[in-house]
């Protein structure tokens, strides 16, 4: 395996016991009650391969599918790599979600958003607005396993101020905040 750099979306809980240097432990078999979503086992990350994307573009695929409390950026050390499954994830296509600019009328931007919420009703059930991306997986994880990491938060100092709600959107990683870096612990 390569050296992936590796973005994976969390709750604060998941991220407390990870800072507390715990091992963190899920056996869920995802595809087994998603369709044929996803042959991931256990915590999933996106593989960020593409220079050119940004952690809101992986957020803007899973919003309202997974905990966005905390977003974690990291490498695995090359002892754990193998503890990694690549496999593949159906998500939210790029081309589909597309947010008011601020160039759009009242309206036409009312209109975008009505639709980017139809969107996400439909991707329960309609796979054309899904795109399979490369993904990996693991059983169980701690940050000692990777030889840099970095935890981000969402911006909630922004109009769109989430600060009082516990459930983040994709919005809210426009700016992401770091809040945490290191290698070895």
């Amino acid at each position: 395996m390569k050296k992936p750099k590796l973005i994976r979306f969390m709750s604060s809980y998941e991220a407390l016991r990870l800072i507390n240097g715990e091992t963190v432990v899920n056996n869920t078999d995802h595809n087994k009650d998603n369709q044929r979503s996803t042959d991931s086992v256990g915590f999933c990350y996106f593989d960020w391969n593409d220079k050119d994307k940004t952690i809101y573009d992986y957020a803007s695929k899973i919003s309202g599918i997974a905990d966005m409390e905390v977003c974690l950026v990291a490498t695995p050390k090359d002892e754990y790599k193998h503890l990694f499954k690549k496999g593949y994830g159906l998500y939210a296509r790029d081309d589909v979600m597309k947010e008011p600019t601020g160039k759009e009328s009242t309206a036409e931007a009312f209109m975008m958003i009505l639709d980017m919420i139809d969107i996400v009703a439909k991707e329960l059930s309609d796979k054309s607005l899904r795109a399979r991306y490369s993904e990996y997986s693991t059983k169980e994880y701690r940050l000692s396993m990777f030889k840099d990491w970095k935890i981000y938060t969402p911006d909630t100092e922004n109009e769109h101020d989430r600060s009082k709600h516990i459930k983040y959107s994709s919005h809210d990683y426009k700016k992401p905040k770091l809040v945490m870096k290191g290698g070895v612990l």
